[in-house]
């Protein structure tokens, strides 16, 4: 996997999907919608834009055909597969995302040289993009 590093604060999800594809962040960005305003967000703890950012995630899957899966705790990964590690940060609103390559390696995209394996951080929730599930899904 390529390390494709956030070029927005709140862009961790877009650099996520980017290295999840084999994409460039540019190619993400004007997919995925950013949340643009963080005061509402944060006041209201609505984040209607990560519900289309998601879909879109499942989309691009769907397009490569392969699947989404939502992986239940305890948490495990399977070879063969990359996963999207959600993390939660000091603001109970805003959450930020890993991406994990086949070997268990956690690429975050906030931090170019953190090559944690995924297992020491603490997830909150944790996608599987697998190669070998079907038909897409999004619990």
């Amino acid at each position: 996997m390529r390390y494709v590093a956030q070029q927005h604060p709140l862009g961790c999800f877009i650099a996520c999907i980017a290295m999840l594809f084999d994409m460039d962040y540019a190619q993400v960005a004007d997919l995925v919608p950013l949340q643009d305003d963080l005061e509402q967000l944060q006041r209201t703890g609505v984040n209607v834009v990560g519900v289309q950012a998601f879909d879109i995630f499942a989309a691009l899957a769907e397009s490569r055909d392969l699947e989404i899966a939502d992986v239940q705790k305890p948490f495990a990964c399977k070879a063969e597969s990359r996963y999207l590690l959600a993390l939660s940060t000091s603001d109970r609103h805003i959450n930020h995302c890993v991406a994990v390559d086949e070997t268990g390696t956690a690429f975050d995209p906030e931090d170019s040289t953190s090559r944690k394996h995924w297992s020491e951080y603490e997830p909150i929730g944790m996608l599987a993009r697998t190669w070998y599930l079907a038909p897409t899904a999004f619990a």
